[in-house]
């Protein structure tokens, strides 16, 4: 039988999506195959019986099938404003989406930024001009959008902290400049 040498990487209850998650597979170079699906098809009250239609992949392709089935779920859930069922779909294991929810936080600027200032203080006591892009980037961070991940703001807090003696070292002297002035 040919499911004994191939892995199910998803299974669907609808025959529409079963489908064209087959064809996403297909143009991505993962052969695939549909089982139960005319089962379900023509028999609709069977699929809960029978676990739905499972679409799978050869060993060898499984974590990409799976990772590219992930990516479509993530697509899917950031343009659909109503909420689905539960159990209309199974694409991924919960490791493999908290590895894909870390790689989109690593791709928001504002993470970038907090990696940036964190190296830039550190090196800045090394490298003395680099303390200046430091605080430009605290300012950066201060105005921008989003919120820091939280596996990253321990960065940004040692980073305001190390920063401290030298916001020191160029606002005592600006407020000593301006009282001079006035």
């Amino acid at each position: 039988m040919m499911s004994e040498t191939w892995i199910t990487v998803a299974t669907f209850h609808d025959t529409v999506a079963a489908a064209v998650a087959r064809n996403f597979l297909d143009d991505e170079g993962i052969p695939s195959i549909l089982l139960d699906e005319a089962t379900v098809g023509t028999g609709w009250m069977l699929a809960n019986a029978i676990g739905g239609i499972k679409l799978q992949v050869a060993p060898h392709h499984f974590e990409r099938a799976e990772l590219l089935l992930t990516q479509i779920r993530e697509a899917q859930a950031e343009q659909e404003s109503d909420a689905r069922e539960p159990d209309a779909h199974t694409f991924a294991s919960a490791e493999i989406a908290e590895d894909l929810q870390a790689e989109h936080e690593d791709r928001q600027p504002i993470n970038d930024l907090a990696d940036k200032l964190f190296r830039s203080t550190v090196f800045g006591y090394i490298i003395w001009p680099l303390q200046a892009y430091a605080l430009f980037l605290m300012l950066l961070i201060a105005t921008s959008e989003g919120k820091v991940s939280p596996n990253r703001r321990w960065k940004i807090w040692l980073s305001v902290i190390l920063n401290v003696p030298i916001l020191m070292m160029v606002l005592v002297p600006l407020l000593c400049l301006q009282a001079w002035l006035r």
